[in-house]
C-alpha cells in the first residue's frame, strides 16, 4: 500500500502527464466526444497513467520519470500549438461564412 501512496503522490506532481491528458481530451472533445464524458475520459487516461508509473516502479525502477515528464511536457506543448492553429483554420473559415454577404464586411473577390 505504501507504493501505492507513492506512485499517486509522484504521479501528481508530473505536469507534462497531466499537459498530455488535458490535451487529448480537449482534441477528443472536438472530435465528437458526448457531452458530460470529458470526465469520464480524463479519469481513465489518468488510471492508465498511474498503472503506467506503478508498471515502471515494479518492472524498470531505473526509468527515469522526470525526464519521461520533461519529453511529455515539450510533446503536450507543441502539440498544444498545432492543435490551436489547426482549430484557427476552422474558425476562420466559419467566420468568412458567417460574414458573407454582411455590407461592409463581407466582401468577397473570389468568383
Amino acid at each position: 500500500m505504501e507504493v501505492l501512496n507513492e506512485v499517486l503522490a509522484q504521479y501528481g506532481s508530473l505536469t507534462g502527464v497531466m499537459a498530455v491528458v488535458v490535451l487529448l481530451v480537449q482534441v477528443a472533445k472536438h472530435l465528437g466526444l458526448p457531452d458530460g464524458q470529458a470526465a469520464n475520459l480524463s479519469a481513465g487516461l489518468n488510471l492508465i497513467g498511474v498503472a503506467a508509473l506503478l508498471a515502471f516502479r515494479v518492472f524498470n525502477p531505473s526509468f527515469d520519470v522526470a525526464g519521461a515528464d520533461a519529453q511529455a511536457l515539450n510533446f503536450a506543448n507543441v502539440a498544444n500549438v498545432v492543435f490551436a492553429y489547426f482549430l484557427s483554420l476552422g474558425g476562420s473559415k466559419l467566420l468568412y461564412q458567417g460574414l458573407k454577404g454582411v455590407t461592409g464586411l463581407g466582401k468577397s473577390n473570389s468568383a
